[in-house]
Protein backbone atom coordinates (compact mmCIF):
# COMPACT_ATOMS: atom_id res chain seq x y z
CA UNK A 1 0.00 0.00 0.00
CA UNK A 2 1.38 3.60 -1.20
CA UNK A 3 2.19 6.09 1.87
CA UNK A 4 1.75 8.58 -0.83
CA UNK A 5 -1.35 11.17 0.55
CA UNK A 6 -2.29 12.52 -2.70
CA UNK A 7 -3.45 9.46 -4.43
CA UNK A 8 -4.67 7.58 -1.28
CA UNK A 9 -6.27 10.39 1.35
CA UNK A 10 -6.08 12.78 -1.23
CA UNK A 11 -8.26 11.05 -3.66
CA UNK A 12 -10.71 9.69 -0.83
CA UNK A 13 -11.55 13.47 0.42
CA UNK A 14 -12.43 14.16 -3.34
CA UNK A 15 -14.45 11.41 -3.46
CA UNK A 16 -16.42 12.54 -0.68
CA UNK A 17 -17.11 15.83 -0.81
CA UNK A 18 -18.62 14.19 -4.25
CA UNK A 19 -20.63 11.80 -2.32
CA UNK A 20 -21.88 14.78 0.10
CA UNK A 21 -22.96 16.58 -2.73
CA UNK A 22 -25.29 13.75 -3.99
CA UNK A 23 -26.50 13.39 -0.20
CA UNK A 24 -27.81 16.80 -0.49
CA UNK A 25 -29.20 16.40 -4.27
CA UNK A 26 -30.72 13.27 -2.97
CA UNK A 27 -32.28 14.79 -0.18
CA UNK A 28 -34.30 17.46 -2.09
CA UNK A 29 -35.63 15.26 -4.22
CA UNK A 30 -36.87 12.74 -1.47
CA UNK A 31 -38.85 16.25 -0.49
CA UNK A 32 -40.03 16.66 -3.64
CA UNK A 33 -40.88 12.95 -3.72
CA UNK A 34 -43.00 12.96 -0.53
CA UNK A 35 -44.15 16.61 -0.46
CA UNK A 36 -45.03 16.90 -4.39
CA UNK A 37 -46.91 14.32 -5.35
CA UNK A 38 -47.22 11.97 -2.63
CA UNK A 39 -49.61 9.41 -4.55
CA UNK A 40 -47.23 6.25 -4.77
CA UNK A 41 -47.82 3.15 -2.86
CA UNK A 42 -46.74 2.20 0.92
CA UNK A 43 -44.49 -0.40 -0.89
CA UNK A 44 -42.47 2.67 -3.09
CA UNK A 45 -42.31 5.20 -0.43
CA UNK A 46 -40.85 2.32 2.12
CA UNK A 47 -38.10 1.71 -0.29
CA UNK A 48 -37.28 5.17 -0.63
CA UNK A 49 -36.94 5.85 3.33
CA UNK A 50 -34.74 2.66 3.13
CA UNK A 51 -32.97 4.33 0.49
CA UNK A 52 -32.66 7.25 2.55
CA UNK A 53 -31.43 5.65 5.56
CA UNK A 54 -28.93 3.13 3.51
CA UNK A 55 -27.35 6.53 1.91
CA UNK A 56 -27.05 8.63 5.55
CA UNK A 57 -25.06 5.72 6.88
CA UNK A 58 -23.31 5.75 4.02
CA UNK A 59 -22.19 9.12 4.09
CA UNK A 60 -21.40 8.79 8.10
CA UNK A 61 -18.60 5.65 7.51
CA UNK A 62 -17.21 8.13 4.85
CA UNK A 63 -16.70 10.67 7.28
CA UNK A 64 -15.51 8.51 9.89
CA UNK A 65 -13.23 6.72 7.67
CA UNK A 66 -11.60 9.94 6.43
CA UNK A 67 -11.70 11.14 10.29
CA UNK A 68 -9.81 7.89 11.70
CA UNK A 69 -6.99 8.11 8.97
CA UNK A 70 -6.75 12.37 9.06
CA UNK A 71 -7.58 13.16 12.57
CA UNK A 72 -7.38 10.29 15.00
CA UNK A 73 -4.06 9.06 13.21
CA UNK A 74 -2.90 12.56 11.99
CA UNK A 75 0.69 12.82 11.24
CA UNK A 76 1.16 8.68 11.34
CA UNK A 77 2.82 8.09 8.15
CA UNK A 78 2.37 4.42 8.38
CA UNK A 79 -1.45 3.94 9.10
CA UNK A 80 -2.20 3.06 5.78
CA UNK A 81 -0.47 0.12 6.10
CA UNK A 82 -2.05 -0.83 9.41
CA UNK A 83 -5.54 -2.34 10.14
CA UNK A 84 -8.22 -0.49 8.75
CA UNK A 85 -10.96 0.73 10.30
CA UNK A 86 -14.38 -1.01 11.42
CA UNK A 87 -16.05 1.44 8.68
CA UNK A 88 -14.52 0.30 5.70
CA UNK A 89 -16.22 -3.25 5.75
CA UNK A 90 -19.35 -1.65 6.28
CA UNK A 91 -19.28 1.00 3.55
CA UNK A 92 -18.71 -1.92 0.85
CA UNK A 93 -21.58 -3.54 1.97
CA UNK A 94 -23.55 -0.75 2.05
CA UNK A 95 -22.91 0.09 -1.76
CA UNK A 96 -24.20 -3.46 -3.15
CA UNK A 97 -27.32 -3.13 -0.56
CA UNK A 98 -28.03 0.52 -2.35
CA UNK A 99 -27.46 -0.67 -5.80
CA UNK A 100 -29.97 -4.19 -5.49
CA UNK A 101 -32.77 -1.84 -3.88
CA UNK A 102 -32.42 0.96 -7.03
CA UNK A 103 -32.04 -1.57 -9.37
CA UNK A 104 -35.19 -3.84 -8.38
CA UNK A 105 -37.18 -1.18 -9.04
CA UNK A 106 -35.87 -0.82 -12.36
CA UNK A 107 -36.14 -4.47 -13.30
CA UNK A 108 -39.76 -3.77 -12.08
CA UNK A 109 -40.35 -1.05 -15.28
CA UNK A 110 -38.43 -3.78 -17.91
CA UNK A 111 -41.57 -6.26 -16.50
CA UNK A 112 -44.60 -4.10 -16.67
CA UNK A 113 -43.27 -2.28 -20.41
CA UNK A 114 -42.13 -5.51 -21.59
CA UNK A 115 -45.95 -6.73 -21.34
CA UNK A 116 -44.71 -9.12 -18.49
CA UNK A 117 -41.74 -10.66 -19.89
CA UNK A 118 -40.75 -13.35 -17.62
CA UNK A 119 -37.67 -14.55 -18.99
CA UNK A 120 -35.89 -10.90 -19.83
CA UNK A 121 -37.42 -10.12 -16.24
CA UNK A 122 -35.51 -12.98 -14.50
CA UNK A 123 -32.76 -12.92 -16.53
CA UNK A 124 -31.79 -9.10 -14.91
CA UNK A 125 -33.08 -10.38 -11.49
CA UNK A 126 -30.52 -12.82 -11.89
CA UNK A 127 -28.08 -10.66 -12.70
CA UNK A 128 -28.72 -8.03 -10.10
CA UNK A 129 -28.48 -10.31 -7.50
CA UNK A 130 -24.89 -12.13 -8.48
CA UNK A 131 -24.01 -8.56 -8.33
CA UNK A 132 -25.26 -8.28 -4.95
CA UNK A 133 -24.06 -11.08 -3.95
CA UNK A 134 -20.02 -11.38 -4.82
CA UNK A 135 -20.44 -7.24 -3.12
CA UNK A 136 -22.07 -9.06 -0.65
CA UNK A 137 -19.25 -11.41 -0.02
CA UNK A 138 -16.09 -8.80 -0.79
CA UNK A 139 -17.41 -6.99 2.51
CA UNK A 140 -17.51 -9.85 4.78
CA UNK A 141 -14.05 -10.99 3.40
CA UNK A 142 -13.12 -7.37 4.11
CA UNK A 143 -13.94 -7.93 8.14
CA UNK A 144 -11.20 -10.75 8.00
CA UNK A 145 -8.53 -8.93 6.15
CA UNK A 146 -6.41 -6.78 8.47
CA UNK A 147 -5.08 -4.45 5.63
CA UNK A 148 -5.68 -2.62 2.55
CA UNK A 149 -2.84 -4.82 1.21
CA UNK A 150 -4.28 -7.92 1.86
CA UNK A 151 -7.10 -7.02 -0.55
CA UNK A 152 -5.81 -7.74 -3.65
CA UNK A 153 -6.47 -11.79 -2.53
CA UNK A 154 -9.81 -11.14 -3.37
CA UNK A 155 -9.66 -8.98 -5.87
CA UNK A 156 -11.51 -11.44 -8.47
CA UNK A 157 -14.80 -11.02 -5.90
CA UNK A 158 -14.38 -7.30 -6.92
CA UNK A 159 -13.45 -7.73 -10.46
CA UNK A 160 -17.06 -9.82 -11.25
CA UNK A 161 -19.21 -7.63 -8.91
CA UNK A 162 -18.72 -4.84 -11.15
CA UNK A 163 -18.24 -6.49 -14.43
CA UNK A 164 -21.96 -8.05 -13.73
CA UNK A 165 -23.04 -4.78 -12.71
CA UNK A 166 -21.89 -3.20 -15.72
CA UNK A 167 -23.60 -5.97 -17.56
CA UNK A 168 -26.92 -5.97 -15.76
CA UNK A 169 -26.77 -1.45 -16.14
CA UNK A 170 -26.27 -1.98 -19.54
CA UNK A 171 -29.09 -4.62 -20.10
CA UNK A 172 -31.63 -2.68 -18.23
CA UNK A 173 -30.91 0.87 -20.01
CA UNK A 174 -30.94 -1.04 -23.75
CA UNK A 175 -34.14 -3.22 -22.55
CA UNK A 176 -36.19 0.15 -21.51
CA UNK A 177 -35.43 2.57 -24.43
CA UNK A 178 -36.46 -0.79 -26.85
CA UNK A 179 -39.95 -0.93 -24.92
CA UNK A 180 -39.93 3.11 -25.14
CA UNK A 181 -38.90 3.14 -28.96
CA UNK A 182 -41.32 0.72 -29.13
CA UNK A 183 -44.15 2.88 -27.90
CA UNK A 184 -42.96 5.67 -29.42
CA UNK A 185 -43.60 4.21 -33.18
CA UNK A 186 -47.23 3.28 -31.87
CA UNK A 187 -47.99 7.30 -31.09
CA UNK A 188 -49.13 9.39 -33.41
CA UNK A 189 -49.10 12.60 -31.16
CA UNK A 190 -46.51 14.89 -31.20
CA UNK A 191 -46.37 15.83 -27.17
CA UNK A 192 -45.91 11.92 -26.86
CA UNK A 193 -43.57 11.36 -28.89
CA UNK A 194 -41.48 14.50 -27.59
CA UNK A 195 -42.39 13.04 -24.16
CA UNK A 196 -40.69 9.34 -25.03
CA UNK A 197 -37.95 11.06 -26.42
CA UNK A 198 -37.13 12.64 -23.09
CA UNK A 199 -38.06 9.39 -20.98
CA UNK A 200 -34.99 7.62 -23.89
CA UNK A 201 -32.39 10.68 -23.33
CA UNK A 202 -32.18 10.16 -19.12
CA UNK A 203 -32.71 6.35 -19.72
CA UNK A 204 -29.46 6.26 -21.87
CA UNK A 205 -27.62 8.76 -19.80
CA UNK A 206 -28.27 7.60 -16.58
CA UNK A 207 -27.22 3.41 -18.00
CA UNK A 208 -24.32 5.15 -19.58
CA UNK A 209 -23.25 7.24 -16.39
CA UNK A 210 -23.09 4.17 -13.97
CA UNK A 211 -21.82 1.60 -16.21
CA UNK A 212 -18.74 4.35 -17.53
CA UNK A 213 -18.47 4.60 -13.50
CA UNK A 214 -17.73 0.62 -12.57
CA UNK A 215 -15.56 0.19 -15.66
CA UNK A 216 -13.61 3.00 -14.07
CA UNK A 217 -13.58 1.23 -10.48
CA UNK A 218 -12.37 -1.96 -12.34
CA UNK A 219 -9.67 -0.02 -14.08
CA UNK A 220 -8.34 1.98 -11.61
CA UNK A 221 -8.19 -1.12 -9.12
CA UNK A 222 -5.91 -3.42 -11.69
CA UNK A 223 -4.06 -0.05 -12.82
CA UNK A 224 -3.02 1.60 -9.36
CA UNK A 225 -4.03 -1.13 -7.09
CA UNK A 226 -1.96 0.22 -3.99
CA UNK A 227 -3.89 3.48 -4.34
CA UNK A 228 -7.23 4.96 -3.65
CA UNK A 229 -8.56 5.55 -7.18
CA UNK A 230 -11.15 2.15 -7.08
CA UNK A 231 -11.70 3.20 -3.58
CA UNK A 232 -13.05 7.17 -4.74
CA UNK A 233 -15.40 6.52 -7.49
CA UNK A 234 -16.79 3.26 -5.76
CA UNK A 235 -18.23 6.10 -3.01
CA UNK A 236 -20.13 7.40 -5.63
CA UNK A 237 -22.11 4.94 -7.07
CA UNK A 238 -24.06 4.88 -4.27
CA UNK A 239 -25.41 8.50 -4.36
CA UNK A 240 -25.82 8.19 -8.23
CA UNK A 241 -27.74 5.11 -8.42
CA UNK A 242 -30.22 6.43 -5.74
CA UNK A 243 -30.37 9.84 -7.64
CA UNK A 244 -31.32 8.04 -11.21
CA UNK A 245 -34.36 6.27 -9.09
CA UNK A 246 -35.43 9.31 -7.50
CA UNK A 247 -34.61 11.62 -10.49
CA UNK A 248 -36.78 9.29 -12.56
CA UNK A 249 -39.72 9.00 -10.05
CA UNK A 250 -39.98 12.93 -9.98
CA UNK A 251 -39.96 13.35 -13.52
CA UNK A 252 -42.87 10.92 -14.03
CA UNK A 253 -44.95 12.40 -11.50
CA UNK A 254 -44.04 15.78 -12.63
CA UNK A 255 -45.53 13.96 -16.14
CA UNK A 256 -48.14 12.58 -14.80
CA UNK A 257 -48.94 15.92 -12.63
CA UNK A 258 -49.21 17.79 -16.30
CA UNK A 259 -52.55 16.57 -17.98
CA UNK A 260 -51.12 18.12 -20.73
CA UNK A 261 -54.92 19.12 -22.73
CA UNK A 262 -54.98 20.42 -25.68
CA UNK A 263 -57.91 21.97 -27.47
CA UNK A 264 -58.37 21.36 -31.22
CA UNK A 265 -61.12 23.19 -32.62
CA UNK A 266 -62.95 21.27 -34.79
CA UNK A 267 -66.17 24.12 -35.40
CA UNK A 268 -65.00 24.58 -38.97
CA UNK A 269 -65.19 21.29 -40.00
CA UNK A 270 -68.08 20.81 -42.89
CA UNK A 271 -69.25 17.51 -43.43
CA UNK A 272 -71.94 18.53 -46.52
CA UNK A 273 -74.30 20.93 -45.60
CA UNK A 274 -74.65 23.75 -43.18
CA UNK A 275 -76.89 22.51 -40.42
CA UNK A 276 -74.28 19.15 -40.07
CA UNK A 277 -71.53 22.10 -39.72
CA UNK A 278 -73.64 23.48 -37.10
CA UNK A 279 -74.52 20.27 -35.39
CA UNK A 280 -70.65 19.02 -35.59
CA UNK A 281 -68.75 18.20 -32.69
CA UNK A 282 -66.78 21.72 -31.43
CA UNK A 283 -64.09 20.75 -30.00
CA UNK A 284 -61.14 17.23 -28.87
CA UNK A 285 -59.29 17.27 -26.12
CA UNK A 286 -56.34 15.18 -25.83
CA UNK A 287 -55.57 13.93 -21.99
CA UNK A 288 -52.12 12.06 -21.87
CA UNK A 289 -52.94 11.30 -18.20
CA UNK A 290 -54.96 8.07 -18.48
CA UNK A 291 -54.11 4.09 -18.83
CA UNK A 292 -56.07 3.65 -22.00
CA UNK A 293 -57.51 5.26 -25.47
CA UNK A 294 -61.67 6.47 -24.18
CA UNK A 295 -63.32 8.21 -26.90
CA UNK A 296 -66.52 10.06 -25.66
CA UNK A 297 -69.11 11.51 -28.68
CA UNK A 298 -72.05 12.91 -28.20
CA UNK A 299 -73.24 16.29 -30.43
CA UNK A 300 -73.39 18.64 -27.85
CA UNK A 301 -70.13 17.34 -25.40
CA UNK A 302 -66.62 17.71 -27.10
CA UNK A 303 -64.46 14.45 -27.53
CA UNK A 304 -62.16 13.19 -24.77
CA UNK A 305 -59.09 11.46 -25.90
CA UNK A 306 -57.05 9.71 -23.19
CA UNK A 307 -53.56 8.35 -23.72
CA UNK A 308 -51.44 7.17 -21.22
CA UNK A 309 -47.27 6.76 -22.40
CA UNK A 310 -45.54 7.62 -19.33
CA UNK A 311 -47.26 5.78 -16.23
CA UNK A 312 -45.01 2.59 -16.29
CA UNK A 313 -41.69 4.55 -18.26
CA UNK A 314 -39.73 5.77 -15.49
Amino acid sequence: MSTAFDSTLGVDVIGGYVTAILYGIFCLQCHIFFHGFGREGQLLKSSVVLLWILNTFHLILIVHFNYWYMVTNFGNIFVLQQHHPWSTPLFFLITPTTNLLVKSWFVHRVWILSGKNLLLTACLACGVIVSWAFGLAFSIELFVLPTFASYSKENWMFYTEFTVETLTDLAISASLCLFLLRQRKQTAFKQTFSIINILLIYTVNTGLLTSILCLISIITRILQPDNFYFFATYMILSGLYSNALLGSLNARDWFRQEPALIAIPLSNLTHGSSQQSRNAVSSAALNLDACAVHEQRSTQDPIHVEVDVIKAEL
